[in-house]
């Protein structure tokens, strides 16, 4: 069962790290999106949304300054919070970060020119909001923001 992760949490979270409303506004789609589909979906639940996974979703957001396209999305298995950045207009490069709540973040790169590549791993942090500076070798082996 979904735990009701209420919106005005997340507002007041996003306002007390100064989030941007367009980053705020991505945030909010895919919980809209997670619960819609949930509502909808009547055999199988989603998992529980984590919370640790948001706050450390919104401290990557902040601290990379990320300048590329990017989606948020929440995992219907897991309840984890992630990231897909575009490289470009035509999606040939995508990365995708998923942030579990024990400061673990799980990558993917997949590109499309000129054969398909894949790229995937996981990334363990002590600290992560210290850490951040590593996982930028990650992006900018693949996509550079």
């Amino acid at each position: 069962m979904v735990q009701e992760l209420d919106k005005q949490y997340i507002i007041d979270l996003a306002y007390k790290h100064f989030m941007s409303k367009s980053k705020l506004n991505k945030i909010l789609l895919a919980y809209d999106i997670y619960m819609s589909d949930n509502s909808e979906n009547t055999f199988n639940k989603f998992s529980d949304i984590k919370k640790d996974s948001l706050i450390l979703l919104m401290s990557f957001i902040l601290n990379m300054k990320i300048k590329k396209d990017f989606n948020i999305l929440i995992d219907s298995e897991t309840g984890l919070f992630g990231i897909t950045i575009l490289n470009n207009k035509n999606c040939k490069q995508i990365l995708t970060l998923i942030f579990k709540e024990n400061s673990e973040i799980i990558f993917s790169y997949v590109t499309g020119k000129p054969e398909i590549v894949k790229i995937s791993g996981t990334a363990f942090f002590d600290n992560p909001l210290e850490s951040f500076n590593e996982l930028k070798k990650i992006i900018k082996l693949t996509i550079n923001t």
